[in-house]
């Protein structure tokens, strides 16, 4: 399996956050989300709020498992790299609009 170095790292980051913060425990990002991350290389600012310059955000979906709830919750990861390294995460979840018949 052929993976960008910049989305290894991303994942990795994103393991060593999650065993870190208070809100989830476990994280996984499936196989084929893995390969198919999207890397943006023309977005120059990580995240609006907490201004990081960045040369790469990747994104990807995931799931993560919400500390001391037995459910998994559907998330958008999003990470930014500047100069080969990860100078931020975020986990966004992701709420499937409800289907109306």
């Amino acid at each position: 399996m052929h993976v960008p170095e910049p989305v290894i790292r991303c994942v990795a980051a994103f393991d060593r956050w999650v065993a870190l913060t208070p809100k989830y425990d476990t994280f996984i990002v499936p196989d084929r989300r893995v390969l198919r991350a999207k890397i943006d290389s023309d977005t120059t600012i990580f995240s609006a709020g907490n201004p990081i310059p960045v040369d790469e955000v990747i994104a990807m979906r995931a799931f993560a498992k919400v500390r001391g709830k037995p459910h998994w919750t559907r998330v958008d990861s999003r990470c930014g790299v500047r100069d080969g390294h990860v100078v931020g995460v975020s986990l966004t979840p992701n709420v499937r609009p409800a289907i109306v018949r």
